[in-house]
């Protein structure tokens, strides 16, 4: 592959810590896996595979990434055969999420945490209910102790839905606080941060200099406001009288703003006394729509000027009073959050589950211990490569500082790749700033170097061209975070399909909201910012129109759009397949353009983001699966008795009902028809294997036996209907891992996620070759990219994180509070609140613009921009006015801050475009600008909105005379059955511990009451304290002296080798060993150490009728499967092997021979493979029970 010079730069700099900062399409993946090649294939030095740690974001870039190193090192070992164990260790190489990563040290090092080695991972939604649940208990415990400043803390945040703000509140807080990289830390900081010193004045107080910089921006757009309405008011026929006025108000803002730029307390001085300038009277005809528009940019102007100078007026001391005042308050606060962290650990660990921010808690503490873990670590990885790094959390880069060497090491290892233009994951708490610090600290950094990656591969000039136009002025430092400097734009690469390639921009009206001439005051104002009326209605025309461009991209448009085949990489004509619809967000709109899309005849396919807990199929499977767990439930038993699992119509139902005096569960239960008879038939089978199997295996029967799985693939959106109910079989599979795994414990589950308001959304239902159009939302559409992109909904409000009235926070800000007054009943922001959500809107404003950006380099050949206003004339108007007389290239930070909608930044930024003629040639970017747009106004539909379809051809029935030999060939396919059925519901491979536990039913229940009857409780770290057990038997040394004081000596060397950890010591119980090696099994282990062989793994293949006994012997016939296992101990003797298995747990004296009985099967089994293993025979067999100090001798076969 030939690589651009800044490519190579990128793949072989070494000797310092690299930022690469690669610009979308920029081939990053494709250069971080040349930079890995070049490190396993460098001539002299060649790094091994497993001496790499590679992080990405997603387990789908973990998974590309294994397979390009995997299959070109294979490709290369036929020239260099020692690259052969480079390809075939990439699967064990240390590529992966960092969720991952932190998994697997976690496993690997458990021994020096305080976690049960049993631990799962819970899915988001789980760990949702279960907080939920956890604040739950917390609250009602506090509401009962009835402590005076808890009770004015919950009223203080009480609404019309009781303390759900104070819930909400404290749940999202824990939940930030989480992903800091000291959450204590932070907290308590926060909340100190309201015991203001007394000498402390504002010009010093953090929050104030925040609210400075929001008033700047806001006084400059006032500024600007007033400015553009004198030139407008200059025009023909404009109140020109007014202009004087008009120019000395904006001269006032300005004067304000430059003052804000000494502090507090001169902007506060100047604005004393400050007054806006009257309105003169104008003679003459004045046109009436110039004269609303120029009185609506000074309300607006005015509005915003007041609200700056409503702060500056106040009394210095009456605010700092105020944040003092809320330090209590925010304490007792602060200190909830810490006691719902404290119990919500507490519960996690009762089930054995750690969330995803306890991985990477866990794992920071780990690395942050005394053991020196993060020592190793750091010198076994050559090179710590991150992808996709603007999306991390502080909590995640500190991870990711303990595991690489930095710039100041002498030997730096941290490559650090990715594109803060495209990070748009702050809803998941990522933190741009992060990225942004290492941007502009690694130029000036000893030991570290910031590269670029510019030259796009994916996009047609013509879209580079039209994201450079749009960037250039949409993106700065002010409001984006970044500038869009020459450093960082695209430079395009593919060469161009036509002379002169167009971006379409679709800009829609809404039918029938046009203003009236006499009305065009009254409304200007409600034109600003603003969505169409009717959102729902906006985007059916959208969808409208994106069903004629894929029409005519398909059929009628020239034949010189080519795009390449992903299979073929030959270059057809686009299908349906090559198209993607791009929303900022589906919820709300994604359901209406589908259905809008299908009407008109062009096949498509959805991720939603709502839908899944009202779809049909799923309502009927959670009432069928909470009629098993109590079938005395009328509502779930009427349902399910109206789906296809019963088939009873409502008639028939009724008449159920009606026949008998009791309710419809017994009614159902006394029921003679013979359909309801097999159904209770099934529901008590049901209820057996939701008794002895996990939830997921229920659901697997449920789907088998009632073919409602494939039923439902009959119906319309069948596909669809599959994917949710495979969704729900997943779900539970997933739940299945968990300590608990009843049916009880699942459903309260998707109970718990419902009260908290999640929507859990419908599943993904497309298949790989289904030629339809997608649509999906930006964030979905992430890292990849599609032919053709249809980017609509752009005049819908942007999104804005929900604001909180009673409390805000921010990273570096802390926490915003408002003030509330019990006793006048009013609530109003503190200053400090007013800093933090000014802040938190411009950052939600450069993450909007962020998206943008994603979505417009995902089109690799044709790009369309579609939105709506409620009056286009209007509209172009007012976007133009804002960029009149505007010389510099980026817009003015206060025109994009006061953006309501995405086309609030396009329209001004396209306005100055020299070829679509809207402004003047001196207001426009220059003339040689490359890029081409074509603004495209169609007509509104007529008053309703809805398009008229095409005329339906009448249906004319056919007679049809049947043809035997196809209905016969038909009915051999529908009716086929693979003949090796039962074979597909059996596992190929077990474990010994499986068979022992759910496998040979047969011997289970024989010995199933013995073990309910002499088994012995155990403590919740039994399982741990067998683990120890063993590791200390299998590292003992058998020539040393093996009495107690000897064990003991050996268990702290072990401890020094990190072998055990100190916990794990304790567990052990050193006398029941001591006591075994001083018996005679032991001392025949002792008298040649070199014969016995310790914690030896085995893979047996056994006979499927032998695993399986219930299995047909016809299907068994022939059919092999693998049992793995390790055997304790293997002591070879003249006569033959001696098998020996340790038995940690305490049983009922008296009962050990039950229960070696028990266990006879599973050490026949470690007899055989031991025979095979070694080949020799087996002389005798024993279960050694250490608690008892018991040996029970068991015949080998």
């Amino acid at each position: 592959m030939e690589w651009t010079a800044e490519q190579r730069a990128v793949i072989e700099a070494s000797g310092s810590s690299l930022l690469v900062s690669a610009g979308a399409g920029t081939g990053k993946t494709a250069v971080l896996v040349e930079r890995v090649l070049q490190s396993l294939a460098a001539g002299s030095r060649p790094v091994g595979v497993d001496r790499l740690l590679i992080v990405t974001f997603t387990e789908a870039a973990a998974r590309e990434l294994r397979v390009r190193i995997r299959e070109t090192l294979a490709g290369l070992a036929a020239v260099r055969p020692a690259l052969w164990r480079e390809a075939i260790m990439v699967d064990q190489a240390w590529i992966s999420t960092l969720h991952a990563l932190c998994l697997r040290l976690l496993r690997k090092y458990f021994y020096l945490t305080d976690l049960d080695p049993a631990f799962r991972v819970s899915g988001e939604e789980e760990a949702l209910a279960l907080r939920r649940e956890t604040l739950a208990g917390l609250l009602e415990d506090r509401y009962r102790e009835g402590a005076s400043d808890f009770l004015d803390l919950a009223e203080s945040f009480a609404g019309p839905r009781g303390d759900e703000p104070l819930r909400r509140a404290l749940l999202e807080l824990h939940a930030f606080a989480v992903s800091q990289a000291d959450p204590e830390d932070w907290l308590e900081r926060a909340a100190d941060a309201f015991r203001l010193p007394a000498d402390l004045t504002l010009n010093h107080l953090p929050w104030a200099a925040a609210a400075v910089q929001i008033f700047r921006i806001d006084l400059d757009r006032a500024a600007d406001l007033l400015e553009g309405a004198a030139r407008l008011a200059a025009r023909p026929r404009g109140p020109a009288a007014w202009g004087e006025t008009l120019l000395s108000d904006a001269a006032k803002a300005r004067d304000m703003v430059t003052a804000l730029g000494r502090g507090w307390t001169a902007a506060a001085a100047l604005t004393a006394g400050l007054q806006h300038g009257r309105m003169p009277a104008h003679r003459g005809e004045v046109h009436a729509a110039i004269k609303d528009r120029v009185s609506t940019m000074r309300r607006e102007a005015r509005t915003l000027v007041e609200g700056a100078k409503g702060w500056l007026e106040r009394p210095p001391g009456d605010l700092l009073a105020e944040l003092r005042s809320l330090a209590p308050r925010m304490t007792l606060l602060v200190g909830l959050v810490m006691e719902l962290d404290r119990a919500y650990a507490r519960a996690k660990a009762s089930r054995l589950m750690l969330d995803y921010s306890d991985l990477e808690r866990h794992c920071l503490s780990l690395l942050q211990g005394g053991a020196g873990v993060a020592a190793r670590l750091r010198e076994r990885f050559e090179e710590v490569l991150v992808d996709e790094f603007q999306d991390i959390n502080p909590l995640q880069e500190r991870l990711i500082e303990h595991l690489s060497r930095s710039g100041d090491d002498p030997s730096p290892n941290l490559f650090l790749v990715g594109d803060v233009k495209q990070s748009i994951y702050r809803f998941r708490m990522a933190e741009p700033a992060l990225f942004l610090a290492r941007y502009y600290d690694y130029p000036r950094r000893p030991g570290c170097r910031r590269l670029h990656l510019s030259t796009n591969f994916r996009s047609r000039p013509a879209i580079i061209h039209a994201v450079n136009f749009l960037f250039r002025q949409l993106l700065t430092e002010g409001v984006a975070e970044l500038a869009y400097s020459p450093e960082v734009e695209l430079v395009p690469s593919r060469p161009p399909v036509m002379a002169a390639e167009e971006v379409e921009v679709h800009l829609l009206e809404r039918a029938g909201t046009r203003s009236a001439p006499e009305d065009e005051g009254a409304r200007e104002d409600d034109d600003a910012g603003q969505e169409s009326e009717e959102p729902g209605e906006a985007i059916e025309d959208e969808a409208r129109i994106i069903a004629d461009r894929i029409r005519a991209l398909l059929h009628r448009d020239p034949p010189g759009l080519m795009v390449p085949d992903p299979v073929t990489r030959e270059l057809r004509r686009p299908e349906y397949r090559d198209m993607t619809v791009l929303l900022r967000a589906t919820r709300g709109q994604a359901n209406q353009l589908l259905d809008v899309l299908r009407l008109q005849g062009v096949p498509a396919w959805g991720e939603l983001a709502t839908g899944y807990g009202d779809a049909v199929e799923v309502k009927v499977m959670l009432s069928l699966l909470r009629l098993i767990d109590n079938p005395l439930q009328d509502l779930p038993l009427a349902g399910v008795l109206l789906s296809p699992v019963v088939g009873m119509s409502p008639a028939e139902l009724a008449a159920l009902r009606m026949g008998s005096t009791a309710d419809l569960g017994e009614a159902f239960l006394a029921s003679g028809d013979p359909r309801i008879g097999e159904f209770r038939n099934r529901l008590d089978r049901w209820r057996t294997i939701a008794r002895r199997r996990p939830v997921g295996d229920l659901i697997a029967a449920i789907y088998r036996e009632t073919g409602y799985y494939d039923r439902v693939g009959a119906m319309p959106a069948g596909a669809q209907r599959q994917a949710n109910l495979k969704s729900l079989q997943d779900r539970a599979r997933a739940f299945d891992q968990g300590a608990s795994r009843s049916l009880v414990g699942f459903l309260r589950l998707l109970e718990g996620i419902a009260e908290a308001g999640v929507d859990l959304g419908e599943a993904g239902a497309l298949e790989g070759d289904e030629d339809a159009v997608r649509v999906m939302s930006v964030h979905g559409a992430k890292g990849l990219e599609f032919p053709v992109v249809f980017l609509a909904g752009l005049g819908r409000r942007l999104h804005a994180r929900a604001a909180d009235p009673h409390l805000a926070y921010h990273r570096r800000m802390g926490l915003g509070p408002a003030v509330v007054d019990q006793g006048l009943g009013v609530m109003y922001p503190s200053l400090a609140q007013q800093a933090v959500m000014g802040r938190l809107r411009l950052e939600d404003l450069a993450e909007e613009l962020r998206i943008l950006y994603v979505a417009m380099t995902r089109a690799r050949e044709r790009l369309f921009l579609i939105g709506t206003v409620r009056d286009r004339e209007r509209s172009l108007a007012r976007w133009t006015a804002a960029v009149t007389g505007h010389r510099e290239v980026p817009l003015p930070d206060a025109l994009l801050a006061g953006a309501g909608t995405a086309l609030d930044w396009l329209g001004p930024a396209l306005a100055r475009h020299p070829s679509l003629g809207l402004l003047p040639a001196e207001d426009c970017l220059p003339p040689t600008e490359p890029s081409r747009f074509r603004l495209i106004s169609p007509p509104a539909p007529p008053s309703g909105g809805e398009a008229p379809l095409p005329a339906r051809k009448a249906v004319v029935p056919a007679t049809v005379r049947p043809d035997p030999a196809l209905q016969a060939r038909f009915s051999n396919a529908l009716n086929w059955r693979y003949p090796r059925e039962s074979l597909a519901h059996h596992a190929a491979k077990r474990s010994v511990s499986e068979l022992k536990g759910r496998g040979w039913e047969g011997e289970e229940e024989e010995f199933g009451a013995a073990t309910a009857a002499t088994a012995a409780p155990i403590g919740a770290g039994g399982m741990e304290a067998g683990t120890a057990t063993h590791l200390v038997l299998r590292h003992l040394d058998l020539s040393a002296l093996l009495d107690g004081p000897g064990i003991r000596r050996q268990m702290e060397d072990m401890l020094r080798r990190e072998l055990i950890a100190r916990r794990q010591v304790r567990m052990v119980d050193v006398e029941a060993i001591a006591r075994f090696f001083a018996g005679p099994l032991g001392r025949r282990v002792l008298s040649d150490p070199t014969r016995a062989r310790r914690e030896v793994p085995f893979t047996l293949a056994l006979p499927a009728a032998e695993v399986y006994p219930d299995m047909p012997e016809a299907q068994a016939a022939g059919e092999r499967v693998l049992v793995q296992g390790i055997i304790d101990l293997i002591l070879e003797e003249p006569h033959g092997l001696v098998i020996l298995d340790f038995k940690t747990g305490r049983v009922v004296p008296g009962t050990e021979p039950a229960v070696a009985n028990r266990h006879s099967f599973q050490v026949r089994l470690y007899a055989r493979a031991a025979a095979a293993l070694l080949g020799q025979p087996v002389s005798s067999a024993f279960l050694h029970f250490l608690a008892a100090g018991l040996t029970v001798e068991v015949p080998p076969a």
